[in-house]
């Protein structure tokens, strides 16, 4: 019975980063679905290559995922454009963070 319990033990720590590893790779796989599926729909929204840059954390067992839109400073008006459109392909369990760089000091005379 020991030699079984043994067996089992070392089968299970073999394993268990052989699974970790594929649960990752799956996470990390659909997240690059869902940053292409947003980026096609920001593309759509306005027209074309834009400023936004779409990013894509994905989530775990323990946190949500996020779906980054990052634009300049002065060009927020971008994502606004975009986000309704964003928000209806958001999948569960996924939050939407939105990032401005920061504002230029220069202006135009």
């Amino acid at each position: 019975m020991g030699d079984i319990i043994a067996a089992g033990a070392v089968l299970m720590v073999l394993l268990l980063p052989v699974f970790w590893r594929t649960v990752e790779d799956r996470a990390v796989e659909r997240a690059s679905i869902i940053r292409a599926d947003i980026d096609h729909v920001v593309r759509a929204a306005l027209d074309g290559e834009s400023l936004v840059a779409v990013d894509v954390r994905p989530s775990g067992l323990t946190h949500r995922g996020q779906v980054i839109l990052s634009v300049p400073g002065d060009w927020e008006e971008l994502v606004e454009h975009s986000v309704r459109d964003v928000m209806t392909h958001l999948p569960a369990r996924y939050d939407l963070v939105i990032r401005a760089g920061a504002r230029s000091e220069a202006r135009v005379a």
